[in-house]
């Protein structure tokens, strides 16, 4: 307890000796001083005298501290704050230590059916009922040891039927740092959850019809290659089996990309070098005596490509690996293939190279390939890829490279060239 100074000291002293004519000896006052820079302060007074009876005198004890000035209002006032609650959008409750709910807003009585009326000093069980959910739990944790919590659980309205709750779960503390409350704020998301439903259902659907649409496509393509194939086997003429087979071919490359369309978990983007090992395989089964005696080597990274790409692409690979199965190993006993696939940055590359004898040497006049039909649709699937590739050939083998820039346009309005047929 701190002397105080009275608005009339006396020496400097720290506690004021005042006359007081009419004061009793013994008695205790309370006196609210006003100091002469206007202070407010509070303090006790007590009357006390000699056994002579000199005129009593009265000492002056703050009892509250050092006086201070009424700071002015700096916070919205307890009505204002009242009113904010109560016009906020979100279901807003004030819990107790503990979790009992001690006030709610309009907004939150208004979603789960609760007046404060009616839950006040329950705990936040009263709207869980017998739901069990991570949610929940987590809610729960966070309550008990006091710490923060966000997230979406399931809750019960008074009247029994369920909504999805997201909101979160703030601790309130005092200067010491110790808890005393939380604040619980949030909103009833159940029509986002059910139009998120109505979307993924529609989603799904739309993907098991694209997949059988791919199925579909596959399989008839298949028979247009089979009835090729078998027409090609029934000519005489060399010659016409050998444009009857390469058609046969192409046909199958696309075959290939419906089928890995149809297997893959998205319908937009396709794991090129899946189809690389397909295609050259189906090219194999066409010539079979070549790709028999054939070493086949794949370096084969990871490419997804949208199905405007892989399109085209898948052709070129076709185109490529059946001149190297007609032309490359012709009078050897084996030969060798190198396949690479990969990607850097946004740039894809794909290489062919072969052991073999080389093209024909009509081929290996630029002037002579433009002529041939496998030549107009390698510069055709190129530009439409808008890649650059080169296509050499020698005795020691034959190299095809391309390189193009990954796209990221899907579906076929952003096709730049549709079929190259």
């Amino acid at each position: 307890m701190k002397d105080r100074k009275s608005s009339n000291p006396k020496n400097g002293e720290s506690s004021s000796a005042l006359s007081v004519e009419n004061g009793s000896p013994g008695k205790v006052a309370d006196l609210n001083q006003i100091l002469k820079e206007g202070l407010k302060v509070s303090e006790i007074m007590a009357m006390h005298g000699d056994l002579r009876n000199n005129p009593a005198l009265g000492s002056f004890f703050d009892v509250y501290g050092v006086a201070e000035e009424e700071p002015e209002e700096t916070y919205p006032s307890q009505s204002k704050l009242m009113k904010a609650l109560e016009l906020n959008p979100a279901m807003i409750a004030i819990l107790g230590r503990w979790g009992h709910f001690e006030f709610v807003n309009p907004k939150f009585t208004e979603t789960t059916g609760y007046a404060l009326e009616e839950i006040k000093d329950q705990d936040t069980s009263v709207l869980s009922g017998v739901i069990e959910s991570k949610g929940a739990e987590e809610f729960a944790r966070a309550l008990q040891k006091g710490r923060v919590w966000r997230g979406e659980m399931k809750q019960v309205r008074k009247c029994g039927e369920e909504y999805s709750f997201s909101g979160s779960l703030m601790p309130l503390e005092d200067s010491y740092g110790f808890i005393t409350g939380f604040i619980l704020s949030g909103q009833d998301i159940s029509p986002f959850r059910k139009t998120e439903n109505k979307l993924q259902q529609a989603l799904e659907e739309k993907n098991v019809l694209l997949a059988e649409l791919h199925h579909r496509v596959k399989n008839n393509l298949a028979i247009v290659s089979g009835l090729m194939q078998l027409q090609a086997f029934n000519e005489n003429s060399r010659l016409l089996q050998n444009r009857l087979l390469t058609s046969a071919g192409r046909v199958q490359s696309m075959a290939s990309m419906h089928e890995a369309l149809y297997e893959s978990q998205s319908l937009s983007n396709i794991e090129f070098s899946k189809i690389v090992k397909r295609i050259v395989e189906s090219v194999g089964g066409l010539y079979r005596e070549e790709y028999e005696k054939s070493e086949i080597d794949n370096d084969l990274e990871i490419v997804n490509l949208n199905i405007n790409q892989a399109h085209p692409l898948s052709l070129i690979l076709h185109e490529v690996i059946s001149n190297v199965f007609k032309h490359a190993f012709e009078d050897r006993e084996k030969g060798k293939i190198w396949v690479k696939l990969y990607q850097r940055s946004n740039l894809v590359f794909l290489s062919i190279t072969d052991n073999g004898v080389g093209l024909p040497m009509k081929y290996q006049v630029i002037g002579e390939r433009k002529k041939t039909t496998g030549y107009e649709l390698l510069n055709l699937l190129v530009d439409q890829l808008e890649g650059v590739y080169q296509y050499t050939s020698d005795l020691t083998g034959t190299n095809f490279y391309l390189h193009f820039e990954i796209s990221d346009a899907k579906g076929a309005s952003n096709a730049r060239l549709g079929n190259p047929f």
